[in-house]
């Protein structure tokens, strides 16, 4: 039995042991195999620990990834297993295909190339229940916790859940939010978009130092960014305004309904820049696009030729 053989029963004897239905497998220059999540890190080596013995020939020479994923509320350790290189999880595709007991999603544009347990998910149901996540993701408009997600799609597992958007390349999940892939606040690509994430996650305005150390203590994938690239960028792009010495906060509006009605302010105000009260949030949002058609009128004003 091959290497990339043994695997693949290591998937399906532990996602079999552990109840895991639908196991993702990513493409990238390197890979592991990754078993079903626990709900502490002892929980996910013990786990390990327990399958190595009970099939020593599969997974005796391998060490465990224990990796932590917020989901939200909390997190969970998954398992994984390897690495491997690109060559094998070629193999293990074409091998899992050979496999009675397993149903492949292959990798496409779609969808991450990913196994499930034939009797629970065969391949078609893998695909409806991801497109379901998918339409309810967007549907939700913002970034929302897996929990939010999988009541909104009207499932209870919520491991099964993350499991089953963590097969489809329209879904992405950053700081234990799910969202559309080509969202910023789950996917930022450059750094315009990180800089907008740690803004939005802080809440309030920062020093571009601060957002430099932020985005290097953050779970972005790319993270080598200088300190004067941040600086330039909160200069250029108009989502971020200047209000003190190199202090910026988001150019966003921040609407509270309070007893005596709606109020709004902007996002990097003071308590004392309360606007309201206003009798529905129809009546603030045309207050705010009012405010907004005057600061781009003054701002644009220069530009306008005399008669």
């Amino acid at each position: 039995m091959t290497t990339v053989h043994r695997v693949l029963c290591g998937i399906v004897l532990a996602s079999v042991a552990l109840a895991a239905s639908v196991v993702p497998v990513r493409a990238q220059e390197s890979f592991f195999a990754r078993l079903s999540p626990q709900n502490t890190e002892a929980e996910a080596r013990s786990v390990f620990e327990f399958l190595q013995r009970r099939f020593p020939s599969v997974l005796g020479g391998y060490q465990p990834l224990i990796q932590p994923v917020n989901l939200g509320s909390g997190i969970l350790y998954f398992i994984g297993v390897g690495p491997f290189d690109r060559i094998e999880q070629a193999r293990l595709a074409f091998l899992s295909g050979l496999c009675p007991d397993l149903s492949v999603i292959d990798d496409d544009d779609n969808y991450y190339h990913a196994v499930s347990i034939s009797k629970v998910y065969d391949a078609d149901k893998v695909k409806k229940l991801v497109e379901k996540l998918v339409a309810v993701v967007q549907k939700l408009g913002e970034p929302k916790p897996i929990e939010d997600v999988t009541k909104a799609a009207g499932m209870t597992d919520v491991k099964q859940a993350a499991a089953l958007a963590s097969v489809s390349k329209q879904l992405a999940t950053l700081n234990g939010r799910w969202g559309l892939v080509k969202w910023p606040m789950v996917n930022p690509k450059n750094i315009r978009d990180k800089i907008y994430v740690i803004l939005k996650e802080n809440g309030k305005h920062m020093h571009f130092n601060q957002i430099a150390a932020a985005i290097k203590d953050s779970d972005f994938k790319r993270k080598d960014v200088t300190t004067q690239a941040i600086h330039n960028e909160l200069i250029k792009d108009k989502r971020f305004v200047l209000i003190g010495r190199g202090i910026y906060a988001l150019k966003e509006f921040t609407v509270e309904k309070k007893p005596k009605g709606w109020f709004y302010r902007p996002t990097y105000g003071t308590d004392d820049e309360w606007k309201g009260p206003y009798t529905s949030m129809a009546s603030v949002t045309l207050m705010i696009a009012r405010r907004l058609r005057k600061e781009i009128a003054k701002r644009d004003e220069v530009h306008q030729l005399t008669e």
